[in-house]
């Protein structure tokens, strides 16, 4: 059995009808099954603005911050930062189709360096309900 702690704080803001702002913050403790450590104590601190620009088009733009630190094995202790950012738009065709676009940047710095790394993507989606 896999015991875990955690504890979360959450800000929303509404600064009209077409803009919001969302705040999180989430530290915990995780005890892990793996061979690289016992548990992991974790942060995370998020946060997303969102905007109406028209009826159809809304722009938001994230940043998430990721710290990971892996304790209680014999080679020591690990470390993980990982840094996300976006920025994208959603555009409502009809009221059951919306298409997506954007831009993300992922960072990851580790102590281990064969775990650090870079990449830059951009992304398209296209949703349907029913």
């Amino acid at each position: 059995m896999v015991n875990s702690t955690t504890h979360r704080l959450s800000i929303d803001h509404y600064f009209s009808s077409e803009s919001s702002l969302s705040i999180a913050s989430e530290n915990g403790i995780e005890e892990t099954q793996s061979e690289d450590s016992n548990y992991i104590l974790y942060q995370t601190i998020t946060l997303l603005y969102s905007h109406g620009i028209t009826e159809k088009l809304t722009g938001e733009y994230g940043f998430a911050y990721v710290k990971n630190v892996y304790k209680g094995n014999e080679a020591g202790e690990r470390e993980d930062v990982i840094l996300t950012t976006n920025v994208g738009f959603d555009y409502l065709f009809r009221n059951w189709l919306m298409a997506s676009f954007g831009f993300s940047n992922y960072s990851a710095d580790s102590t281990d360096e064969s775990l650090s790394s870079k990449r830059n993507e951009f992304f398209i989606g296209v949703s349907v309900s029913l």
